[in-house]
């Protein structure tokens, strides 16, 4: 039973029933490659990292484990659905929780960490919901986006301890100071890689022109 049942399928005998489901359960695996599961992997590890990371220390070493560890497989499996926002809006809302707590309140390397796997998770889904588990994708374009998403998530990291860090100072400002700080800092970042995109579009565009002027030359 390789084919797509009927209609009237549930009236199949369970056995028939389980033995096409695992007929198709077999050709998937054939079908699967590394690329289209490793990008599912790294959605599943970043969620499953993110809650672990806005929990209270220590909490995560009971039950909390295998339950995060099972929520985080909803959307690996299915990148492109609404579960990866709802991932990373119980992560958000445990440390805001956290924060207005005097008793757990997060250090700011716990909000700085959970920020880069939040984001590390959003656009590793990203890319999942465009790559088939069976898509054959080159290990450089797999790479490109690592790399990628590993200096925006570095960069802002650091732009951030900066911000901590002028905010904390005896010499700072009032509070208005701390945020005109932030905000310039956002627009700076934001700013320069806009242009860096720009820029690597420009000139990916006028190979992609002098590639094709030289194929009409060889015709």
């Amino acid at each position: 039973m390789t084919g797509r049942l009927p209609a009237a399928w549930r009236h199949y005998p369970p056995v028939e029933r389980a033995g096409y489901h695992l007929a198709r359960a077999r050709a998937w695996a054939r079908r699967a490659t590394v690329p289209g599961l490793s990008v599912r992997g790294v959605v599943w590890l970043s969620g499953l990292a993110a809650l672990l990371a806005a929990l209270p220390g220590g909490q995560w070493l009971g039950p909390v484990l295998p339950v995060a560890a099972a929520f985080a497989v909803l959307p690996a499996a299915a990148p492109g659905s609404s579960w990866v926002a709802v991932l990373e809006l119980i992560a958000i809302s445990t440390v805001a929780v956290r924060a207005a707590s005097s008793a757990a309140d997060p250090s700011l390397p716990v909000v700085l960490l959970t920020a880069a796997l939040l984001y590390g998770h959003h656009t590793a889904a990203a890319l999942a919901a465009q790559l088939r588990t069976d898509a054959v994708a080159p290990v450089a374009v797999l790479r490109h986006w690592a790399l990628r998403a590993g200096l925006v998530a570095a960069g802002s990291v650091l732009v951030g301890l900066v911000v901590a860090a002028v905010a904390g100072s005896a010499e700072a400002g009032p509070d208005t100071g701390y945020l005109a700080v932030g905000v310039a800092a956002a627009v700076a970042v934001a700013a320069l890689a806009g242009w860096l995109l720009r820029r690597r579009s420009g000139i990916a565009g006028a190979a992609g022109r002098s590639l094709d002027r030289g194929g009409g030359d060889d015709r």
